[in-house]
């Protein structure tokens, strides 16, 4: 581009996807440290401190955006355990959901074929 600024629109726009980028991946961050924290995963508490420490050293120096950049891998790390738990969690809720229906199912089927026989 040589030098030339974004235009205001494509730049705004780029802006809104960053930012949403990483607000989803901080609240994944978010939900993988406390299922890890409430697991006692080692390695998510220890991940979740670095964040913490640094975080907190650098709230209180420099108060700069551009010094969490090194967070995020931590972050993604974080987040992958965050979505790796709300997915087992949806898995085991619809297979309960599922396993309840067949039960009512069958248990229909069972009373219907024995009213229809008797």
């Amino acid at each position: 581009m040589s030098g030339r600024r974004l235009d205001e629109p494509l730049r705004t726009t780029l802006q809104w996807v960053a930012n949403g980028y990483y607000f989803a991946v901080l609240g994944l961050a978010g939900v993988g440290a406390v299922a890890g924290w409430s697991r006692r995963r080692l390695a998510v508490v220890l991940l979740a401190w670095t964040v913490a420490l640094w975080t907190l050293d650098e709230t209180l120096m420099i108060a700069d955006s551009r010094y969490h950049l090194p967070l995020i891998p931590v972050f993604a790390v974080l987040a992958a355990y965050g979505l790796v738990t709300l997915a087992a969690a949806a898995r085991s809720r619809l297979e309960r959901l599922r396993r309840k229906s067949l039960g009512q199912g069958s248990m229909a089927l069972f009373k219907t074929v024995r009213y229809v026989l008797l």
